[in-house]
């Protein structure tokens, strides 16, 4: 469902593609939505994201618009909240973080698939390998890598989606699996689970499904800590990076004004 990696030494971040619901017996999941966990705001700072995603996209739309630095945010609640990993690509430096593990001050990792990533990073030292690897033992991360690389800006980052068309796309196609087990129970088709790998859950996971076609279960870029609510201590780093963010974007507007 999720894997998140920040490479420090290299400078490079790379995640899965994949987003997801659950309850205590089901999940259902959907790759490739081009709705990315990471966001770039004027070219130098990097924000990665993990947790709720209704969170995850009014955020994002703060980045956007630039409201990030004036308005208040909401980090979620004591159920589910965000998690964030700011970094500035130039200096390689981490300006804030919520959530996930460390590998001392050289990379962090986010997501269920920090258990694969983490060991795999540790003896390749790549971030784009080290969420391959993620996907490929994780029964809860997938879809496309995406990823940008400091130094060169290079990226495949599309962000041309929104945590709406990842409900869409869910009651469209997505896959329904059952928690305990790993195991498929079928797909959706216009929100009813079909192709049934599992007839005998299937009538319970439609009532599941139905929850999160409804919007009452939120879809998630799922993360261990993201049940972890914000600590003040927490809320001030990032109050902190976002005003060192917002007065080198104004800096660098000024020399372009004498320009």
């Amino acid at each position: 469902m999720t894997t998140n990696v920040l490479d420090l030494v290299v400078g490079e971040i790379a995640t899965d593609s994949q987003w997801s619901a659950e309850n205590d017996k089901y999940i259902v999941f959907v790759d490739d939505v081009e709705l990315d966990k990471i966001s770039i705001f004027d070219e130098d700072t990097a924000f990665m994201f993990a947790g709720d995603g209704n969170l995850i996209q009014e955020w994002k739309n703060k980045i956007a618009d630039e409201s990030i630095f004036d308005d208040e945010l909401n980090y979620g609640n004591d159920d589910i909240v965000i998690e964030v990993c700011v970094v500035d690509m130039e200096s390689k430096e981490i300006l804030a973080v919520k959530g996930g593990e460390s590998h001392g001050d050289i990379a962090r990792f986010a997501g269920t698939g920090t258990y694969f990533a983490m060991p795999c990073w540790k003896q390749n030292s790549c971030a784009k390998t080290a969420v391959r690897t993620a996907i490929k033992n994780d029964k809860y991360s997938g879809g496309e890598v995406k990823y940008i690389e400091f130094d060169s800006r290079l990226n495949n980052i599309k962000n041309m989606k929104t945590i709406s068309d990842v409900n869409r796309e869910i009651h469209k196609r997505g896959t329904v699996m059952n928690r305990s087990n790993g195991t498929i129970i079928g797909k959706l088709n216009d929100g009813v689970i079909v192709n049934l790998e599992n007839t005998t859950s299937a009538n319970d996971a439609q009532s599941f499904i139905d929850d999160v076609v409804a919007g009452k279960i939120h879809v998630t870029a799922p993360s261990p800590s993201m049940y972890a609510p914000w600590t003040e201590d927490e809320k001030a780093e990032l109050s902190s990076a976002l005003k060192k963010i917002f007065a080198k974007k104004q800096a660098k507007r000024g020399k372009m004004a004498l320009i």
